[in-house]
């Protein structure tokens, strides 16, 4: 591979590991603050949440095109008589801050910190139903969010990967050839296809060994530590 004058990075399963997403709880947060004047329990709003939930995510996950959370709450709770007082970003934010828990990947930090010692742009590209807002505040509860240029979270596009679209958006952004950035991400069927359709070389991110990836990337690490020796 050919050394990288920018670096693209996966978020879920690659910067940060997802520990805990309980979506009761952030329903139950958002109820909190609601404007709830039917008396609407939250249970009610859970289930229903789960019923929108099982009718959109396969439509979703069929398609690279994206679902944007915001709307979501909307066709939930504006269904329910729920109004909010905050703005429609204020209401994602505390959903996010009440269900989701997260952690960096071993090793992460030392290497974001070696790859800014050597000038390398990083950028994050992900696949996500919450906006890149949302997710720079998670990255910044960590001290991560230093370390990178921009957040693009799919969210906020209309498109998710492998849709090259996405990729070559972010390729304009650090106004680079395609051939001189690497993307590395944990899943070959969405990070590796979506690489190698822009024209990326493509680093799979597998921590867990797996094998027969449906599309074949460029390089494959099991530990971040192994990044640094292929700069050199």
């Amino acid at each position: 591979m050919r050394s990288p004058r920018a670096i693209l990075f996966d978020l879920g399963g690659t910067l940060l590991g997802q520990e805990v997403f309980d979506t009761l709880a952030g329903t139950t947060r958002l109820m909190e603050i609601a404007r709830n004047p039917r008396a609407v329990p939250v249970q009610e709003a859970e289930n229903l949440a789960r019923e929108l939930d099982a009718d959109i995510t396969p439509r979703r996950e069929n398609s690279t095109l994206e679902f944007h959370g915001r709307h979501f709450q909307r066709l939930l709770y504006e269904r329910l008589g729920i109004s909010f007082e905050q703005s429609t970003a204020e209401v994602e934010l505390e959903f996010w801050k009440a269900s989701m828990r997260m952690q960096p990947e071993p090793g992460i930090e030392n290497l974001l910190v070696e790859l800014r010692a050597l000038d390398i742009p990083l950028g994050i590209v992900s696949n996500s139903t919450f906006s890149g807002e949302v997710l720079t505040w998670e990255l910044a509860h960590h001290g991560l969010d230093r370390f990178f240029e921009f957040v693009m979270s799919s969210a906020d596009y209309g498109l998710r990967k492998p849709n090259p679209l996405l990729m070559l958006t972010a390729i304009g952004k650090l106004n680079l050839a395609p051939a001189d950035v690497w993307y590395i991400g944990d899943m070959p069927d969405k990070d590796v296809a979506g690489a190698r359709a822009a024209g990326l070389q493509s680093v799979w991110y597998n921590p867990l060994h797996r094998g027969n990836p449906e599309s074949v990337p460029d390089a494959e690490i099991h530990h971040w530590n192994e990044l640094p020796g292929m700069l050199r």
